[in-house]
């Protein structure tokens, strides 16, 4: 499923949240991750750790706490990737790096920069099923977005101008206007930042150029085993789990990929796989994730995972396992 997460993320959040009166083990407690995982400067874990660390401070923060998290970020806890970013030399250039690298961190959102009505924006979305956390994961993606910006201290040249977001307004909206201050819009039909020409052009005050590349190189190291592990079978796989949901086609998957779908499927072949085995495979692994996670209905997870009804998603669920989704969560431990 690409990079892990990096640890630095729960431990900033661990620290922000002890601020708040909160001990490190209860944000733990039950989510598989020790307390002296944060001290192993490069440890990792998986995505499914991620989210049970996340769900645990959603009960126990206030809201808005993955907005005031991603405020407090330094460039330290983005890796290579956020002194990359750091050293670019504008802010348009620092988000085309983390659009190419944001995978390497393990951040699980995808970012495209993309021209807008006034300059170019830049969409966001989540690359995993969120459930109820669905908000608290796109405020964080949101902030280390919008990292570049609240570097430029004692500017607004570089201040978006206009963001909007695709879920209803928050009680605690006032928190986005205090950490922002910039027009923001719900219930929109995209997530996106929205920049000026002239805003992206913003020189960043921290620019060093060897320093850039050097990082930039790593983070091309790091990208390239990601991609390269196992063959193409397996870069379809990462790529399909990557994709926000539903699960793309196989033209979606090699453009992704800088190919065409006949070449795709050709290069398959060469390795005995195909693309709808894959896709099956996909699917199969993540409905049995999220069945056993259990913050999902069956009909929604037959919808992540492109089923325009429940009851074929429960027709090939059952051949690929021998047993009915509601089965299967009645039984798994």
């Amino acid at each position: 499923m690409g990079a892990g997460i990096s640890i630095a993320y729960v431990r900033e959040l661990a620290s922000f949240l002890g601020e708040e009166g909160i001990a490190t083990r209860a944000l733990l407690s039950g989510t598989g991750v020790s307390p002296g995982l944060l001290e192993v400067t490069d440890a990792v874990i998986d995505r499914f750790a991620c989210h049970r660390v996340l769900a645990r401070a959603a009960e126990l923060a206030p809201p808005g706490f993955a907005l005031r998290l991603g405020r407090r970020m330094r460039p330290g806890h983005h890796g290579m990737l956020g002194h990359a970013m750091m050293c670019s030399r504008t802010v348009g250039e620092s988000l085309k790096t983390l659009e190419r690298f944001a995978m390497t961190r393990g951040i699980p959102a995808s970012f495209r920069l993309l021209e807008g009505p006034h300059g170019q924006r830049l969409q966001f979305d989540l690359a995993m099923p969120a459930g109820h956390l669905r908000r608290e994961y796109l405020e964080w993606a949101l902030m280390i977005a919008l990292w570049p910006v609240f570097q430029d201290r004692g500017s607004r040249k570089s201040y978006p101008c206009l963001i909007e977001l695709d879920y209803p307004r928050p009680q605690h909206s006032d928190t986005y206007y205090t950490l922002i201050d910039c027009p923001i819009e719900f219930e929109c039909s995209a997530n996106a930042i929205h920049f000026t020409d002239a805003a992206l052009a913003t020189p960043q005050q921290n620019t060093n150029i060897e320093v850039r590349k050097f990082c930039e190189r790593r983070c091309e190291l790091i990208l390239h085993d990601l991609e390269a592990s196992g063959g193409l079978a397996d870069r379809v796989r990462n790529a399909l789990l990557a994709e926000p949901p539903p699960l793309p086609d196989a033209e979606t998957i090699a453009a992704s990929l800088h190919m065409s779908s006949r070449a795709l499927r050709r290069a398959l072949r060469r390795e005995d796989a195909s693309f709808r085995v894959l896709l099956q495979q996909v699917r199969r692994q993540l409905a049995c994730r999220y069945l056993a996670e259990r913050e999902l209905t069956v009909e929604e997870v037959a919808r992540l995972l492109g089923y325009s009804e429940p009851p074929a998603f429960s027709r090939a669920f059952k051949k690929w396992t021998g047993s009915s989704p509601s089965g299967f969560r009645a039984n798994v431990r």
